[in-house]
């Protein structure tokens, strides 16, 4: 979760909601929930154009999440291999 990769994150916590220890199984919930809501807006996010997409990345850079602009920046290399 630290790394903002919640859709690998969230199987993990679904393991622990199996599991037999209760403490544990609800502190996956609350974690499971907090997955659920970032992908969710993650897939909400569609871009009209380049330009909007690049200024999302900005944002994400300005509050720190490198490794989720990193990724918006290899995808908007690969629809657009010849943009600066």
């Amino acid at each position: 979760m630290q790394e903002h990769k919640f859709d690998k994150a969230k199987p993990h916590f679904q393991k622990v909601l199996a599991g037999p220890i209760k403490e544990l199984s609800d502190r996956a919930n609350v974690h499971l929930s907090t997955c659920n809501q970032h992908l969710e807006r993650t897939s909400a996010t569609q871009f009209k154009t380049a330009e909007e997409h690049f200024d999302y990345t900005v944002s994400l850079m300005n509050v720190g999440d490198y490794v989720s602009a990193r990724e918006h920046l290899d995808k908007l290399l690969k629809q657009n291999p010849k943009a600066d």
